[in-house]
């Protein structure tokens, strides 16, 4: 009888996707001697090894051998429980080290170290003995941090696929790796379960909302014997008490999705586990200067934070994504950091933490503000778009926790971004309600902050169309302002904007005029450039509504020179829209066409998510008026579909 040339275990279930990783494994393990596998507890490595190795098995004519060390406590055990699983038997005092060496220096062999972590070291020290001394061997490891040995390539392995959130069909969603994971563990439980248009996309949220983790995927899928998916999606909030019986022979660490996090949160230092609890404020991601920040103070210094936080990337707990030219971005698994946050909560450091995380994003949000208010908008709307879970981490901490001075701030700053991306209800509400923190309408404090969040509310309940609650806000703010004396001038300027805009939509354009002509005054006065081109632009166009389209014009024309003058591409866009509108107030509708055409094209270019429906929508009434009906018809029709996409009636 031949000798066995494995131990490698027979699968009980079908391995799931990973095809693309196993391709480059095969690759990279045929080109180097010692491949180590990281990543989570829970994402897979182990399967992945051991599917690796049994469809490279007969590459190796003296075979395939897992050593699983998740057992074992004591590190100078390493070496003698490899020897025991290749059956070497040292001789007499022979040194079990010498003995395996000396077994494996001749042969073509593939050895599997699996979960190295917790003896990392030792893992370490018997990989170099063995690759120096046998040099046909392969090894390939598991661990969730890399063993740091000369020649060894790191491989990361991933979550799972999940599906795209642009792509819903049926189809798309099939082909996502957790949720065929899902779906194939799912079936094994409730024989019939398959995936359907109706299941399809509460799945793909489950998976999303577990990261693609198979641990967490499998004991999740396991639980459709007795709930629906959707009672097993709503009950994920409280995953660490729901993900729990896995399969009864595994170690008990492997059992539940809480073992395995507290299983490597175990294996930290004590500041590894301090900068971990605290990493979990962020919602969405980090850069290192924000972790420097928010994480510093009480038993860590902010210089220690670089050193800690690639621990904890080498460890597997955190992840790091970096492009070219890009500052590096970090995250949490959202399963790792709930965990993260309940230890948080338990330390008695969560206030201090959450605080420190809002001031900082307040200050962001108050360095971004004059950028926004400018041809340099660009990058700082693409900044805070990257933070906006953070910025929504930070009001809602303020609401909760009663800071409704941050919460203020931060909605008075947020305006312009919120308005750009087209997050016209969810600014409002957040807007509204720290307003509503801080006293009922029309008897708040009357401070700066205050009237700075009442025009912002106000402004985004404008562009909603809903003109009688905006007019009550602006005209608290516009009061607020008008108290402030010098201080209020610039919260002056955008309070009597707005309102003017507000009265003229209401449809009195005529009583709109000298609140617009105020403003322009007042924005002369401070010398601010760029509110004095909008509130001219919004003057003309008031002026050309008001029955006098030849005398707007020049009031459009400095508006547009100074928009043309400072760069900003999408002042520019209104300006156009709003000369359009003179010009085909003046019957030429040929002129009327173009400027439309052009600042719709502009709107398109910076992104724009307000403006370009209605600049689509008067550049069809152009165009019906030049008899197209059926080209009319067709950008009416745009225009409705972009205007439902942020629900802005104007």
């Amino acid at each position: 009888i031949a000798a066995p040339t494995t131990n490698l275990p027979t699968q009980l279930s079908k391995f799931i996707g990973r095809e693309k990783e196993i391709t480059q494994l095969k690759k990279r393990l045929a080109e180097n001697r010692l491949i180590t596998l990281t990543g989570s507890g829970g994402v897979g490595k182990t399967r992945l090894s051991i599917q690796l190795a049994s469809e490279l098995l007969s590459e190796f004519p003296h075979g395939a051998w897992l050593v699983d060390l998740a057992p074992l406590t004591d590190p100078a055990l390493v070496p003698q429980t490899a020897a025991a699983v290749l059956d070497v038997k040292p001789q007499g005092n022979q040194p079990v080290l010498t003995a395996l060496t000396d077994y494996l220096r001749a042969k073509k062999l593939l050895l599997v170290l699996d979960n190295c972590e917790h003896l990392i070291e030792a893992c370490a020290q018997l990989a170099e003995a063995l690759l120096r001394a046998c040099p046909d061997l392969r090894l390939l490891t598991t661990s969730r941090e890399a063993f740091g040995v000369e020649g060894e390539v790191i491989v990361s392995v991933p979550s799972l696929s999940l599906p795209s959130l642009q792509n819903a069909t049926l189809a798309a969603i099939a082909e996502a790796e957790a949720v065929q994971l899902f779906v194939e563990r799912a079936s094994a439980a409730l024989p019939g379960f398959a995936l359907n248009e109706a299941n399809a996309p509460i799945i793909a949220q489950v998976c999303r909302r577990l990261d693609g983790v198979a641990l967490a995927i499998e004991l999740a899928a396991s639980r459709v014997k007795l709930l629906k998916v959707e009672q097993i999606a709503a009950r994920l909030d409280d995953a660490f008490r729901f993900l729990t019986g896995g399969s009864r022979t595994a170690l008990p660490r492997q059992q539940t999705l809480r073992a395995t996090i507290d299983w490597s949160y175990n294996l930290l230092s004590e500041l590894e586990r301090r900068l971990l609890c605290r990493l979990s404020v962020f919602a969405g991601g980090w850069t290192l200067e924000a972790a420097e920040a928010v994480c510093a103070g009480e038993g860590l210094e902010s210089y220690e934070i670089l050193d800690l936080l690639i621990q904890l990337v080498n460890k597997s707990l955190v992840a790091v994504e970096r492009e070219q030219g890009e500052e590096a971005r970090y995250r949490l698994l959202e399963t790792i950091r709930e965990y993260a946050l309940e230890r948080l909560a338990a330390s008695g450091e969560a206030e201090t933490v959450r605080r420190e995380h809002a001031e900082f994003f307040l200050a962001l949000a108050q360095e971004a503000d004059p950028h926004l208010a400018s041809g340099a908008r660009g990058v700082w709307v693409e900044r805070l778009e990257v933070e906006h879970d953070n910025l929504r981490a930070a009001l809602r901490w303020a609401r909760e926790s009663g800071e409704a001075l941050i919460g203020l701030q931060i909605a008075g700053v947020l305006h312009w971004f919120w308005w750009f991306q087209g997050y016209l209800s969810e600014g409002r509400g957040w807007a509204e309600g720290a307003l509503a923190q801080t006293g009922a309408l029309g008897v708040g404090p009357p401070t700066a902050a205050r009237a700075k969040a009442l025009w912002s509310a106000g402004d985004l309940t404008w562009l909603q169309g809903d003109y009688a609650a905006a007019r009550i806000l602006l005209e608290e703010s516009l009061a607020i302002a008008q108290a402030l004396g010098p201080s209020g001038k610039q919260n002056l300027a955008y309070a009597l904007l707005v309102l003017g805009l507000v009265v003229r939509d209401q449809g009195d354009p005529v009583a709109a005029r000298p609140l617009l002509e105020e403003s322009v005054a007042t924005c002369r006065e401070i010398a601010d450039r760029w509110t004095l081109a909008l509130s001219l632009v919004s003057l003309g166009r008031t002026v050309t509504l008001s029955g006098d389209p030849a005398a707007a014009r020049s009031i459009l024309e400095e508006g547009r020179t100074i928009f043309r003058e400072t760069g900003d591409k999408w002042g520019l866009a209104v300006s156009l829209n709003n000369l359009g509108l003179a010009a085909l107030q003046l019957g030429d509708y040929g002129r009327a066409a173009a400027l439309y055409r052009e600042g719709v094209a502009l709107f398109w270019q910076v992104g724009e998510k307000v403006f370009a429906a209605r600049c689509l929508e008067e550049l069809a009434w152009v165009v019906c008026m030049q008899g197209d009906y059926r080209r009319a018809t067709r950008l009416f029709g745009v225009a409705e579909a972009q205007r439902e996409t942020f629900g802005a009636p104007i």
